[in-house]
């Protein structure tokens, strides 16, 4: 019986591969250094026409069991085999990629190699070439304060058996002071992606046992404790802290809006320096901080918002090879801060060039979601409607940004009533749904209250007590959609 393949993980891998990784991966499994197998070599080949969707109906086993050469009868047990080792190689491959991008590392590991060989000439060659050339040239990142402890604990090493006499403390005090930052880089990352967390996902566990050992003043007297050692030029770690510090401090501390300015000078003053991953952690945990702010602490950071989203597809920081792609609630979050932001026409761009990151996972939702987004916009309500209806089993993570729009077009095309059981159906969904907090829950019952007092009232005629709903609505603090009720009461009462 003929089967299609697609379930196999060598195709799954495949299909993320670039051209120029499949020309590259043939070239690879020519290599007798790597494979001795001219049958995988074959099965490539025939496979290397399929893509890149290998979704072809004749792509079965049996076709690709005959294009590894083999006449005879069908083997299972034997194509299997076939299957794993091509699998074995493609992960082979991804490693070699990997080490491809490691840079300096790779020096530093040949530098280790020379004092094993005892090639002290060769090793003093090569690290005057890496001072000289790679050093300056890299950007920085948590991964780099890593990379400076293994380079200054080699040199040590080096030192001490060129020199057994001598202690090296400087070498050592390198190595110490950058796989500490390395570690509290790391530890204080985590912490504020859980801060983050609570803010969205309901957390059962008691952190806070946990989190209160992590605290700004740990931060703080590691750097006065490097600041110290100013003949140890360590810069680029300072930078470091600096970045880390502040991103801590403006998700914990009440004057978080300091912290956010320092880091925006920061970012722009050491733009070029810092590596793109890097530059996407600061960015994004400066937008967390934009999007809580409207909400929790009353400030509008909105424009700050878009141009920070602006520069991480201006820049391609989402294109960088260090990023994982574009996710959902990214592109969900870019394209609204650009609306409200009156940027259609670079909303507009961004869906064009970037949906097709996620129509292979999504399908044509997407595209869907994002009409009826840049429709409504431009206050082409049927054809927005038009384009939700057509969303087939969304993605969880705009099943509520769906209603809600569903909600603001019926407003505006009078449909007041039917958008009543919607408001309610909207109700249900999140309170009925365990993983969201409580205070994002809040947020959006917030928004169905004030909606329906509003739809009620204009149903009613009552303006005396929409003006009071528009009172009560600017003094609220967690309301999504607040801008635009306060918005259309105004268009209302005029």
């Amino acid at each position: 019986m003929n089967q299609n393949i697609s379930h196999f993980t060598f195709i799954k891998i495949l299909k993320t591969f670039s051209r120029n990784e499949m020309n590259e991966f043939e070239k690879f499994l020519r290599s007798p250094f790597y494979n001795n197998h001219s049958t995988v070599v074959k099965l490539f080949c025939g496979l290397k026409k399929y893509y890149p969707g290998f979704d072809n109906e004749k792509l079965t086993k049996q076709l690709l069991f005959s294009m590894a050469g083999n006449k005879s009868r069908y083997d299972d047990r034997l194509f299997r085999k076939y299957i794993s080792r091509l699998n074995k190689l493609a992960e082979e491959y991804m490693n070699i990629l990997h080490k491809r991008s490691e840079g300096i590392s790779k020096e530093i590991n040949v530098l280790n190699d020379f004092i094993k060989r005892d090639l002290k000439e060769v090793y003093s060659k090569k690290l005057n070439a890496i001072w000289r050339t790679h050093l300056p040239e890299c950007n920085i990142d948590d991964e780099y304060l890593l990379m400076m402890y293994r380079f200054y604990l080699t040199q040590h090493n080096f030192e001490s058996v060129k020199n057994p006499e001598k202690p090296n403390n400087d070498f050592l005090l390198k190595a110490l002071f950058n796989l500490e930052g390395y570690f509290l880089f790391n530890s204080y990352a985590i912490i504020n992606q859980i801060i983050s967390n609570n803010y969205s996902f309901r957390i059962n566990q008691d952190l806070e046992p946990i989190l209160g050992f992590y605290t700004i003043s740990g931060i703080e007297k590691f750097m006065k404790k490097i600041k110290k050692f100013p003949a140890l030029k360590n810069e680029r770690l300072v930078l470091m802290m600096e970045l880390l510090i502040n991103t801590f401090k403006m998700n914990k501390s009440e004057n978080g809006y300091a912290a956010y300015s320092k880091l925006k000078r920061l970012i722009k003053e050491n733009f070029e320096k810092l590596t793109p991953r890097m530059l996407y952690y600061i960015i994004q945990n400066m937008n967390v901080y934009c999007i809580i702010s409207k909400k929790v602490r009353k400030a509008d950071l909105s424009k700050d918002l878009f141009e920070n989203y602006k520069l991480l597809i201006d820049k391609n920081i989402f294109n960088s090879s260090e990023i994982m792609n574009i996710t959902l609630l990214d592109f969900k979050q870019i394209l609204n801060s650009a609306l409200k932001n009156n940027e259609a026409e670079w909303a507009e761009n961004f869906v064009k060039n970037n949906s097709g990151r996620l129509t292979e996972i999504y399908g044509s939702n997407i595209i869907y979601f994002s009409n009826a987004n840049l429709l409504f916009h431009r206050s082409n309500y049927n054809e927005s409607l038009n384009n939700l209806l057509k969303i087939n089993n969304e993605p969880i993570a705009i099943s509520i940004d769906i209603y809600v729009l569903k909600l603001k077009i019926f407003f505006h095309q009078g449909y007041l009533d039917s958008s009543l059981y919607v408001a309610d159906s909207l109700r249900h969904f999140i309170s009925g749904n365990k993983k969201l907090s409580d205070n994002l829950k809040t947020s959006f019952l917030n928004f169905i209250k004030y909606y329906k007092k509003i739809s009620q009232c204009i149903i009613k005629r009552d303006n005396e007590s929409l003006l009071r709903h528009y009172s009560s609505l600017e003094k609220s603090v967690n309301t999504r959609e607040k801008d635009w009720m306060l918005k259309v009461i105004r268009e209302r009462l005029k």
